[in-house]
Parts: structure tokens; C-alpha cells; sequence
């Protein structure tokens, strides 16, 4: 079978799923050891920043503070896990040169690891957008059992991609700066400090793209965007609001088609990946 070597990686991979949760822990306790508020601080320049940008582009962009903040909140929240996931997921096989070189290791493991870290931070970008609601006073009713299944579907395309382009970096090294670039325009570009019917037009309080009028030009333009599809499927039911049965097709198929690529190029690449690192 074509996907057999990867999907064996794979396996072996999720087996050792203590240790690569284990180490995703340590690196998050390890990088903030020395400053005073440990690992809170993640959850607190998480609230300092979201809290304030609420405020302060709910004003500019004459949005209610109880529709928008919330909003604002849970796309960065659902950002800050899918962008690292593709800008350090570049780096993720490279940096594991000296794990990778010593002993025989599956080449997933490091992906894994790195979802499992950044799952740590969103529990803590989860408590931070807690308390941001709670400051504006805000109440939101969240869908757990959608959010759970949401949370699943970018962490499979998460780990995907970064498969995917963690093997790719191994051979072109070039994409490590080209791509966290083109990271920074997508951030621009996806509705998440903008309501994508603030430019397609309809109720521009509406917090997901309206559809009832069909495509047009605008509409075209955010739904062509598969980032606005993941982060709708963690959005929505984190903030209660019913996502199009569509969304969930395409977020999911994308992943599918993202963990697919990444393990054909792994079963195709293996041999080779140790000797170029």
C-alpha cells in the first residue's frame, strides 16, 4: 500500500503518546521558568491584548461590544492554534535533527508533539477568553460536543500540514521564509478582526457569512479561504451560533486531504528525510 510507511509512522507515533505529551508539557513550563507568572503568562498577554483590541476596534468599526469582543476572542483563539501549527510546523522536523539522528524515532511523533503543546496553550487562551467575557460581562452558550468534534478536525489538519511541510522544509529550505509571510497576509485576509458580512453585504452583525442571497463576488471571496472554514468549526460552537453543514464538510475534507498528502510524502521520503537533515 502506497501510504504504509506512513501510516506505520503514524501508528508507532500515537503509541508513544505519553512521552510526546510529556515533553509538550515541559517545553511549555521550560519556556517560561524564569519569568514570574510561569505558564499563566500566556492566558494573561492573551487577555491583555484580545481585551483591549476588543474595545478598541468594537469602537472604531461601531460594532456592539457584546457581539464583537466575543467574536474577536474566539477567532484569535482558534488563529493562534491553526498558524503555528503551519509557520512551526516548517521548522518541526529540522529542529528535531538531534532526536531524530540518535535512535530510530517515527518522524510524527514531532508533529504530534507540537499539536499537543499548542492544545496546552489553547486551555490556556481558553481560561483568559473566560474571563474576558467575564469582565464585559458577556454570556455565551457553547456547544461542547461541536467544539470537541471542531477541535478534532484542526488538529488533524494541523498535524497534516505540519507533516507535510515540515518534510517539505527538510528538502527546500526556502519555504521557512517565505511562508510565515504569507501567514501574516492570511491573517488579514480571514474574518477574524472583520465580520465577513461587513464586505458581502446582509445584516453586518451577523457572525457568519450570509448565505441566503447565494454567491456573489464578495461572499466568493471569504469562502475561497480555507482558513475561515476551521476557524468557523471551533468558532461557532464555542460561541453557540449554528455553522452551515457545509463548513463541516469542507473543514473536515481538507483535513483529510491534508493528512493523506502528509503521509503518501512521508512513505515517499523517509529514507531520505534522516540524511538531509
Amino acid at each position: 500500500m502506497i501510504l504504509s510507511v506512513g501510516v506505520a509512522d503514524l501508528v508507532a507515533a500515537l503509541r508513544r503518546h505519553e512521552l510526546w505529551r510529556v515533553l509538550a508539557l515541559y517545553q511549555l513550563k521550560r519556556g517560561n521558568a524564569r519569568t514570574k507568572f510561569g505558564i499563566a503568562w500566556h492566558g494573561l498577554s492573551f487577555f491583555i491584548l484580545v481585551g483591549l483590541m476588543g474595545f478598541m476596534y468594537a469602537t472604531f468599526m461601531h460594532r456592539p461590544l457584546d457581539l464583537y469582543v466575543p467574536y474577536l476572542a474566539a477567532g484569535q483563539l482558534g488563529w493562534r492554534f491553526i498558524s503555528p501549527m503551519i509557520t512551526e510546523g516548517l521548522t518541526v522536523i529540522t529542529g528535531g535533527r538531534g532526536l531524530l539522528t540518535q535512535r530510530p524515532f517515527p518522524i510524527s511523533f514531532l508533529p504530534l508533539k507540537l499539536a499537543c503543546y499548542h492544545l496546552y496553550l489553547s486551555g490556556l487562551h481558553a481560561i483568559a477568553f473566560i474571563a474576558i467575557l467575564a469582565i464585559y460581562r458577556i454570556i455565551v452558550v457553547p456547544n461542547p460536543l461541536l467544539l470537541a468534534i471542531g477541535l478534532v478536525i484542526v488538529t488533524v489538519a494541523g498535524v497534516g500540514t505540519a507533516l507535510l511541510l515540515g518534510i517539505a522544509s527538510v528538502f527546500h529550505r526556502w519555504l521557512q521564509n517565505l511562508i510565515p509571510s504569507l501567514m501574516n497576509l492570511a491573517f488579514f485576509l480571514t474574518p477574524i478582526i472583520w465580520m465577513p458580512n461587513m464586505l458581502v453585504g446582509g445584516d453586518a452583525n451577523h457572525l457568519s457569512v450570509d448565505l441566503t442571497h447565494g454567491f456573489t463576488g464578495r461572499s466568493t471571496f471569504v469562502l475561497l479561504n480555507p482558513f475561515y472554514y476551521f476557524l468557523e468549526v471551533v468558532r461557532g460552537p464555542l460561541l453557540g451560533y449554528q455553522v452551515p453543514f457545509i463548513f463541516w464538510f469542507v473543514a473536515s475534507s481538507i483535513a483529510a486531504a491534508l493528512m493523506i498528502c502528509g503521509l503518501l510524502i512521508l512513505s515517499r521520503t523517509k529514507p531520505r528525510i534522516i540524511l538531509n537533515l
